[in-house]
């Protein structure tokens, strides 16, 4: 069955419902839909014996797409966020041409802050003129760097000495070597700059396996994924959950109880788009395992299909229909148009021209 309308309000899918009512013989036993409760109110106030199933489909998306907000989330705290401020921060100290004013860009990121700590003592250093005071200033900056013992404090000291004149610094290559300072300190920017891009790029390939079943996974994809998920912790047990509802469509009958779902417990640190989902599916289990129902006796294979509003070349067919429907002035025209394409008879709402594919 395909509904084809204005909208999906209370008042449009009573009038479907209502409309469809007329044209059947008895009410329908059950009825799939997705997780909208104008759905729940039309059909329960036409149909109020019928069995609300919940779509297997939408029921799957609705985790993973949760899954796909948290995913976003944190690649933009981790990843984007420092790439845009070093960047910032960057362009902050070009435009200052080392005259040390006070940059107002104000960063977020850890490291983002240490680059812009890093600035001022260099600028303190580049606005030195005098040579016995230049080389107490720059000792005295290669001890800080070396006392803060990160990562990026030593990549810079290194840089300030392994640019220092063979011979010695004198008073005429000092200026030469104020310029290396700069290069120094935006060297170590931008290699910090193209490793988190690199980890970003890995990150964001892990979009596609972590959804993936295992038996869908094709050659090295498993190994791929496998050492990401070592690296982002955190996301195995969103890998973890996705699987589980997944199973409820793959699993034999007789193996799947309601506790699959509302036995979730999420753990510290979950996003709120993840929270609000198991949410949803706890309060919708019931109609989730509805489809156990109406099942056949010995059929426990194929059971995702079963639990579709519609398979997805049919729902492509239909948008395609809907996307090309140039020259369709009429709803006569629409009519004879969607039964020719869709291979099936199509019913049109008197009042609303709602159409109807059954």
């Amino acid at each position: 069955m395909c509904y084809l309308g204005r909208g999906e309000n209370e008042r449009e899918i009573t009038t479907f419902c209502l409309l469809l009512k007329e044209n059947l013989k008895e009410a329908p036993k059950s009825i799939a839909i997705d997780y909208k409760p104008a759905w729940d109110r039309g059909i329960k106030h036409v149909f109020p014996r019928t069995l609300i199933i919940r779509d297997g489909f939408h029921t799957v998306q609705l985790i993973n797409r949760a899954i796909f907000k948290d995913f976003k989330a944190f690649s933009k705290k981790i990843f984007t966020t420092p790439i845009m401020e070093t960047r910032s921060l960057y362009q902050a100290i070009k435009s200052d041409k080392w005259q040390g004013n006070t940059i107002k860009f104000i960063p977020t990121h850890d490291i983002v802050i240490e680059f812009k700590y890093f600035h001022s003592l260099l600028v303190n250093l580049y606005n030195i003129m005098d040579l016995q005071y230049f080389n107490r200033e720059l000792n005295d900056i290669t001890c800080i760097l070396r006392k803060l013992n990160t990562k990026y404090s030593l990549s810079l000291r290194e840089e300030l000495l392994s640019r220092l004149p063979t011979n010695g610094l004198t008073v005429k290559n000092v200026k030469y070597y104020k310029i290396k300072i700069k290069g120094a300190l935006s060297g170590v920017m931008k290699v910090f700059r193209r490793r988190i891009e690199l980890e970003k790029k890995a990150f964001t390939s892990m979009r596609y396996l972590l959804l993936k079943r295992a038996e869908k996974l094709i050659s090295g994809e498993s190994d791929v994924l496998e050492q990401l998920l070592k690296k982002f912790l955190n996301f195995k047990k969103y890998r973890a959950l996705s699987l589980r509802i997944s199973d409820i469509y793959h699993l034999p009958p007789t193996s799947l109880t309601d506790s699959i779902i509302t036995g979730i417990t999420l753990w510290d640190g979950a996003g709120e788009a993840l929270q609000a989902a198991v949410k949803t599916l706890k309060k919708n289990v019931r109609e989730i395992f509805n489809f156990l129902r109406v099942l056949p006796k010995n059929s426990p294979n194929a059971l995702y299909k079963k639990v579709r509003t519609s398979p997805e070349p049919v729902m492509r067919k239909i948008k395609d229909v809907v996307r090309t429907r140039f020259g369709l002035r009429t709803s006569q025209q629409s009519q004879l148009y969607l039964e020719q394409q869709l291979k099936c008879q199509v019913i049109i709402a008197p009042a609303q021209k709602t159409l109807i594919a059954a």
